[in-house]
């Protein structure tokens, strides 16, 4: 042990050497005393997620001369590392036994806490109270934890509940100054910003490792699937950009990760390069050699406007947080009333104006894109329903974040049950959905959205057959269903769906207006079965092969089921909020080239980009010649998708340097649904522009 120690403290030494050069940099760029701490892996670095026990608690202090150091030095558990408001006391959390600590910074005075992972820690103000906020650990693999509770950091056993309305992954749940906001993954890869306690959510991106700004202008960013990018959000308006953070002087360009908001606004800590492994999978290679950047944003946070890197060593280094003393401060950061003087506000939010769906009676369902919480609570028994689809075989999503099928499908993967009894109860049902069709101008019938016990065995389904929309609703046992045109949307562009039913009959809207009515319409009962969206029910779908080529191939967005019946009136007043809402889409550039393959990463196994189960390569070409549209560049990235619903795409691999394609492309900062998505890049021409390849049109 004392050969180890000493090996250990030797290899700081580079470190410690340059301690005070280091020391008055950071100070110098904080504007007074700054702290950090991580986790470090005393073996081979590829402890990313921090769930072993051959780590070491590291810290530092700019103002003790000691550079880097261990606060513990024996091999355990510390995970998620955080600074106690008064940066004078460290909490972690120990997956094994899924207890809390806090030790001082100084090492001494570890002690345990309370069951569970810590999430957070913030202070109240107005009391100078701080608090631990902490899930109870559901799932250790996904880093998972439900029911959100804090305690007090001195008398641990003072707890009360602050969120339950989602599970929720670890990374970031992070405070604004006044305690009434927290960022989140609820979970992945649903990343947002939640009103505590426990009312609702607001989702923002696909990603992860989202992080809040720790002053009240709840400014909020989303981690890309690029592993690159900082997506941020200015929620107060409406704003949002991107700032590139793997361009730090050290990270050439790799990925990053752990980033995290400091106490401070305009200071952040990331972890990188990750260079190990394939392109796949860098992040969880991890490595000795990564490190921890300190990033300091420029006052209107559109770019760093400085970088330090603060460890030198060959650990692995991860989890880091920083705080900054009050000198070092922002007024904004330091200005934080609580919203009560030692707990959270108990009275119930305001009811919001008129909005989409409008009235929550009798809603079994909720769906609008991909951007948003899918999320209510009903009126009257304050049940929170969450609602989730999952994308099957060759499904994605489209540009403002709708579903689109393309041969696959979407299921939901919850309310199913619940749809089915309700319906059942009160004999009434009404669907609502705004599709766009798609070039489905066969004579077969293209199921859209339904209730499927099987394959062909729909208890109610809207679908296309040409140009037309169908309905038709389960009849009775061995009965064929009851159907009812409902007519042509006018033009390609988006048209609003309504089939109100009650048992003696159904009527049915398109674009606020009655569009078809049949009686009689029930008998029997439904099975049990999913909701289904885009295609038929099926075991399995192949992103490959004749199968894959069929379903419908529209696009689907504002679904709302109820167990009640809806009249005209209703109906206009949801398509005029709809439409509304939904504002001018306007066309994108678009771009039809030839073009010369110069690189692309090598596909990966789809197994080994867990738990994403798509991915986009981004390969670099040069045109070769314009078909159609402009582009200044002769040389292009291009992201094409490679692997979806964990399949592999057939001809993804584009391994062969100086064949060439023919594609089709549009800008990918005018897709901002691919933002979350995984991508594998192995090239480092970032100056070059970056577009998407569409399926030809």
């Amino acid at each position: 042990m004392i050969i180890r120690m000493f090996i250990f403290l030797f290899s700081l030494s580079a470190v410690v050497g340059c301690a005070p050069s280091l020391e008055r940099e950071i100070s110098s760029e904080c504007g007074g005393r700054a702290r950090l701490v991580w986790c470090q892996d005393a073996g081979d670095g590829a402890d990313v997620g921090a769930q072993g026990t051959n780590l070491y608690l590291m810290g530092f202090d700019t103002d003790d001369g000691r550079g880097a150091r261990s606060i513990l030095a024996e091999r355990a558990n510390y995970a998620k590392p955080m600074f106690a408001p008064d940066g004078e006391r460290v909490v972690f959390s120990r997956w094994q036994e899924q207890k809390i600590y806090t030790v001082n910074f100084d090492g001494s005075g570890l002690k345990p806490l309370a069951d569970g992972f810590a999430m957070a820690v913030w202070r109240n103000a107005r009391s100078k109270t701080d608090w631990v906020y902490a899930g109870t650990v559901i799932d250790v693999d996904n880093s998972l934890v439900n029911n959100i509770r804090r305690f007090r950091l001195d008398k641990p056993e003072v707890s009360e509940s602050v969120w339950t309305k989602t599970p929720h992954n670890i990374d970031n749940f992070q405070l604004s100054a006044d305690g009434g906001f927290a960022s989140g993954l609820f979970p992945w890869p649903s990343c947002g910003l939640a009103e505590l306690p426990d009312r609702e959510w607001t989702k923002y991106a696909e990603g992860c490792w989202p992080s809040l700004s720790p002053d009240n202008e709840r400014l909020l960013w989303v981690f890309d699937g690029a592993h690159r990018n900082l997506c941020f959000f200015r929620t107060k308006t409406g704003a949002r950009w991107a700032v590139n953070i793997s361009h730090a002087p050290g990270i050439g360009g790799f990925e990053v990760y752990h980033p995290r908001w400091s106490n401070s606004p305009r200071f952040f800590t990331m972890t990188g390069p990750y260079k190990m492994g394939g392109g796949d999978n860098r992040i969880r290679a991890g490595g000795k050699g990564i490190e921890i950047y300190l990033g300091k944003f420029a006052p209107d946070f559109r770019k760093i406007e400085r970088w330090i890197r603060v460890t030198h060593n060959e650990y692995g280094d991860f989890f880091p947080d920083l705080w900054v003393s009050s000198r070092g401060k922002t007024a904004a950061a330091e200005a934080s009333a609580a919203p009560e003087a030692d707990g959270l506000k108990k009275t119930q939010k305001a009811p919001a104006g008129a909005a989409w769906p409008g009235s929550l009676e009798e809603l079994v369902f909720l769906w609008q894109n991909r951007s948003k919480a899918n999320a209510f609570t009903e009126p009257i028994s304050q049940t929170s329903r969450v609602c989730r689809v999952e994308a099957k075989g060759r499904a994605r999503y489209g540009r403002h974040f709708e579903m689109a099928p393309s041969g696959g499908a979407f299921i939901a993967d919850e309310n199913t049950d619940e749809l089915k009894k309700r319906v059942m109860e009160r004999q009434q049902l009404a669907v609502e959905i705004m599709l766009t069709p798609g070039g489905n101008e066969g004579k077969e019938l293209l199921p859209i959205v339904g209730h499927a016990a099987r394959s062909g065995g729909w208890n109610f389904l809207i679908a296309q057959k040409g140009r037309r929309l169908v309905f038709q609703i389960r009849a009775g046992r061995d009965q064929p269903p009851n159907v009812v045109s409902l007519g042509a949307p006018a033009g390609d562009g988006p048209c609003h769906v309504v089939v109100s039913c009650l048992a003696s009959n159904v009527t049915c809207y398109l674009n606020g207006e009655q569009a078809g009515y049949h009686e009689p319409v029930w008998a029997g009962p439904w099975e049990d079965g999913e909701i289904v969206f885009g295609n038929e029910l099926r075991a399995e779908y192949p992103v490959n092969g004749g199968e894959a080529e069929k379903g419908w191939r529209g696009l689907i967005e504002n679904v709302a089921l109820y167990a009640r019946w809806i009249g005209l009136e209703e109906v206009r007043e949801k398509y005029k909020t709809i439409t509304a809402a939904s504002g001018a889409r306007g066309q994108i550039p678009f771009l039809s080239v030839k073009a010369e393959l110069i690189s692309a990463p090598v596909v990966p196994a789809p197994a080994s980009i867990a738990p994403y189960r798509r991915a986009l390569l981004i390969g670099h070409y040069r045109i070769r010649e314009i078909m159609e549209g402009n582009c200044p560049e002769r040389e292009i990235m291009a992201a094409t998708w490679s692997i979806l619903d964990g399949q592999t795409l057939s001809g993804a691999g584009r391994s062969s340097p100086g064949r060439i394609f023919r594609m089709s492309l549009e800008p990918f900062s005018d897709h901002p649904e691919l933002e979350g998505e995984r991508q594998i890049m192995d090239g480092d021409r970032f100056d070059l522009p970056l577009y998407y390849e569409i399926e030809g049109r």
